[in-house]
């Protein structure tokens, strides 16, 4: 399966509003438990063979790790998403509508701190903004942008 995008919008863009961008992190943050506690497993099985203390600092670098390269790695592919904005029939670009280099994808992600910092208003801006940009697209300069592809989409009502 191949996703093509122009790097122009189309007539038509489709920005993502809030509710379908909180349902892609609800459906990527199930796929980070999952893979967490993967590696949970794998590492407290080889620290229950050799040092049952070093359990806590293995499993944490490694879910860090994971974490803070799972999003920007995902939106910077030719996916252009991660797995929840996939099955939401969602993709990141920049604001020409083009595939966001790593750098670009890395730091919208740090600026989610930001967004999370304010008490969350930095993420309710998508439900305000012109173009639903939440306050860490407005720093990067990227879009959210819901893909005209109804068989990528998962299907929920249109309040949505």
């Amino acid at each position: 399966m191949s996703i093509s995008v122009t790097p122009e919008q189309p007539e038509h863009t489709v920005y993502a509003g809030f509710w379908w961008r909180a349902l892609a992190f609800v459906l990527d943050w199930i796929v980070l438990v999952v893979v967490d506690g993967i590696v949970a497993f794998a590492a407290g099985m080889e620290a229950w063979m050799h040092d049952a203390f070093a359990l806590r600092g293995t499993i944490g670098t490694y879910t860090s790790i994971i974490g803070m390269l799972y999003f920007p790695l995902l939106e910077s592919s030719r996916l252009r998403a991660t797995l929840g904005k996939l099955a939401c029939g969602l993709m990141v670009v920049d604001e020409d509508g083009r595939q966001l280099g790593f750098s670009r994808a890395f730091g919208r992600n740090v600026g989610k701190v930001v967004s999370a910092a304010i008490l969350m208003v930095g993420f309710m801006m998508a439900g305000w903004t012109h173009r639903k940009q939440a306050l860490h697209d407005l720093m990067a300069g990227c879009l959210v942008l819901k893909k005209s592809s109804p068989s990528l989409a998962v299907r929920l009502p249109e309040a949505l």
